[in-house]
């Protein structure tokens, strides 16, 4: 079980993404264009004698209405998340009190 430190750091960790994501839905709700275009970057080792790092970059562009869908269901997960969190604490409590 985790500690109660724990459980505060990860509400609040859940609470930072839902409000990184609450902007992120601000700004594709400002924009001027129904496509929203979305750069994803990754890193992979390459190579066996002499590996090397490269960087793959993937553009996709999707319309608003499926971003904010995505977003949302973000949003929804990160909630159940504090959630689970805290009932997890209540729980601990209770049974800390017998």
């Amino acid at each position: 079980m985790i500690s109660e430190e724990e459980t505060y750091n990860s509400i609040a960790l859940q609470q930072s993404q839902i409000e990184e994501i609450n902007k992120i839905k601000e700004r594709v709700i400002l924009s001027d264009t129904e496509n929203i275009r979305i750069k994803i970057e990754t890193k992979h080792w390459y190579g066996y004698s002499e590996p090397f790092l490269m960087k793959d970059k993937h553009k996709i562009e999707l319309p608003k209405a499926t971003i904010m869908s995505i977003l949302t269901g973000i949003q929804n997960r990160c909630t159940e998340g504090i959630n689970k969190l805290i009932d997890m604490e209540i729980e601990r409590r209770s049974n800390a009190n017998k």
